[in-house]
């Protein structure tokens, strides 16, 4: 697994996918955040959905319901888990699905599309050039910036005398 992980540094050579890399770089912090942010919800929702239908074989243990859960909010077995569940409390069943399915994935899938959005958004607006832009407009360091400019035109020059 670390293999392929190695593997996403030689993504940067290509211009499609160092885009995706770029996007991604930008993006995972502010996702793990997120997700650290609603892991608390997530663990109250299962001890909850414990509590309230303990009887159900899908909520019997945190294993379980977690995975249950999980798949509700990715839109899986929501039928079954409805059929299983109005058989223990009609109206909490009902009162707790509506509300958990509705947070789960209008409110949370969303969060996450936006902030993967906004990272696309990010790195589209950037680009591998922005030190020259910084240049012309004097926002960069000039020394950095100058080595920088030196640097590529020494090889600009080498390949023009290699031709």
């Amino acid at each position: 697994m670390f293999v392929w992980i190695g593997l996403v540094q030689y993504l940067d050579y290509s211009a499609k996918y160092s885009f995706i890399l770029k996007t991604l770089t930008f993006a995972v912090p502010i996702l793990a955040r997120t997700m650290v942010g609603i892991l608390p919800i997530f663990i109250g929702a299962v001890l909850l959905a414990i509590s309230l239908f303990g009887a159900s074989f899908r909520f019997h243990n945190t294993t379980f319901a977690s995975i249950n859960l999980y798949s509700m909010i990715a839109g899986d077995e929501l039928q079954d888990v409805y059929r299983e569940l109005t058989g223990v409390d009609l109206i909490t069943s009902l009162l707790f699905l509506y509300i958990y399915v509705f947070f789960g994935i209008a409110v949370i899938t969303n969060v996450f599309i936006a902030i993967a959005e906004r990272g696309f958004s990010e790195t589209k607006g950037r680009s591998r050039f922005d030190w020259v832009k910084r240049i012309k407009r004097g926002d960069g360091k000039e020394g950095e910036a100058e080595k920088k400019v030196n640097n590529d035109e020494s090889m600009v020059s080498n390949v023009r005398n290699t031709k």
